[in-house]
């Protein structure tokens, strides 16, 4: 361009200029398969510059950053363009929405390389878990899970080495890197949601072809990552005390509300006005709102972690795929995490199904290899026997008719069944007393009487439990 006297040489930006080099991991460059490398490449770069220049300002921000406000600038941008797609009624056809998932492939690996920055709301709790109904607002959990030493005692196990309750436990032995800050729980809630929006819209096909070929240190951070997922997004059902109804307003003082014992009749100082009314309404409907979308976001979440250890349990299962048998615990012990934690009814119902699913499949390794899983399902299942709502009372008696029939099929196994099953209940009963939780003996004897009435009849006489 020509300016007088003077000339200036305009470039179009270059893929070389972006903020890092190409990114060095483990997995292979054709992991994907058809749709390229899950990699934060040079080549990935280079064919997708715009959104390869916010993928690696992220990694870079994330790697090389301690500033709060330089991870949540970095992470937003990532949020806003996969709300944006998400919103884009062009993208409604499921084939159109993978490719445009493929295009934040490498945010997989990004968030794999990161995972012990990510905020852990279990990783300060070495408790048991006290909320033996996850419906009753009364019954609160601090760390998901059943104590170590309990799970061995109900598993019949002396003494062992127990895993850590949270995956990222692994961390408290090393020295923290000060160049590195975990994220707020905000943040990683984003970041995660992110995550999971490109597991569950990208093919399917190429998403079990990247897990077969993952080398075994990600597939345990992956793994690790999705517990994290869940932790971040567990269900929290509102409190009756925190919606405001149309009746006593509990910023009310004494001066403007005064409540008669004899009668009941209210006695206000002044008429209120209808702003105040308005706005009360207002803010009561906003409330309903936020707590309906946090629920529905919660058990998207859930539903999409599911779903991945789903691909998980059918690539294991593929003939060829006997080294991937390790991460079997590790999948279980994931769906243990998703009990202990509070979920929603359509969540739970999801879950069993899986858990069946994975009774059915590995019993052998449930049973041999797993002893104290085991121990830790019969309690849960248990505890979901006692929960006041018929759907997941159903539910939880369908899975602890499947794990004894199981058991009594595999032969050895079912003495040890049950006697986990006789401790799981001495501990789940002994715990609420020792806790002062209200324990539904009522719905938990019922339970256990529909599965002792369909062990003790003919498979082909059985009817849908209800």
């Amino acid at each position: 361009m020509s300016t007088g006297s003077s000339t200036v040489q305009l470039q179009a930006p270059s893929p070389e200029c972006v903020s890092i080099t190409s990114r060095s991991t483990t997995t292979t460059i054709d992991s994907w398969g058809s749709l390229g490398s899950g990699e934060l490449t040079y080549d990935f770069r280079k064919c997708h510059y715009l959104v390869g220049l916010a993928l690696s300002d992220l990694s870079s921000v994330l790697d090389s950053s301690s500033s709060p406000v330089l991870h949540a600038r970095a992470i937003s941008v990532i949020h806003n363009l996969l709300s944006t797609h998400e919103a884009d009624s062009r993208l409604t056809d499921p084939g159109i929405r993978s490719r445009v998932a493929s295009l934040y492939l490498p945010l997989v690996t990004i968030v794999l390389d990161v995972a012990e920055q990510i905020h852990d709301p279990f990783v300060n709790t070495t408790t048991v878990t006290n909320n033996f109904t996850s419906d009753d607002p009364l019954c609160s959990s601090t760390s998901p899970g059943v104590n170590p030493k309990v799970a061995l005692a109900i598993a019949g196990i002396g003494s062992a080495i127990s895993p850590p309750r949270s995956p990222t436990g692994a961390r408290k032995n090393k020295t923290p890197d000060p160049s590195k800050t975990t994220l707020s729980l905000e943040l990683s809630r984003q970041l995660l949601a992110c995550f999971c929006w490109v597991l569950k819209n990208v093919d399917g096909s190429a998403l079990r072809h990247w897990v077969r070929e993952l080398p075994p240190t990600r597939l345990t951070q992956l793994l690790n990552v999705l517990q994290l997922c869940v932790s971040c997004f567990e269900y929290k059902p509102a409190k009756s005390g925190e919606i405001v109804t149309n009746g006593i307003d509990p910023d009310e003082t004494l001066t403007d509300c005064v409540v008669t014992r004899r009668d009941g009749v209210r006695w206000r100082v002044g008429p209120p006005s209808a702003s105040e009314g308005d706005s009360r309404r207002t803010s009561s409907l906003l409330f309903e709102d936020e707590a309906l979308l946090e629920a529905a976001l919660c058990t998207e979440v859930v539903l999409c972690v599911l779903d991945t250890l789903e691909t998980i349990i059918r690539v294991i299962s593929m003939p060829g795929s006997d080294h991937l048998h390790f991460a079997l615990p590790m999948v279980l012990k994931g769906m243990m995490h998703m009990f202990a934690c509070n979920q929603s009814v359509q969540a739970l119902e999801c879950i069993f199904v899986s858990q069946r699913t994975l009774v059915k499949k590995f019993s052998d390794v449930i049973f041999e290899q797993e002893a104290e899983q085991c121990g830790e399902l019969c309690l849960q299942l248990l505890r979901h026997c006692a929960s006041r709502l018929p759907a997941v009372r159903s539910q939880a008696a369908a899975s602890l008719y499947l794990l004894m029939r199981e058991s009594y099929e595999n032969g050895s196994s079912l003495a040890r069944v049950k006697m986990q099953i006789t401790m799981s209940l001495s501990t789940l009963v002994s715990n609420a007393t020792r806790e002062g939780v209200w324990l539904n003996e009522d719905c938990l004897r019922r339970s256990l009487k529909v599965g002792i009435v369909d062990i003790l009849q003919p498979a082909e006489l059985l009817q849908p439990i209800s």
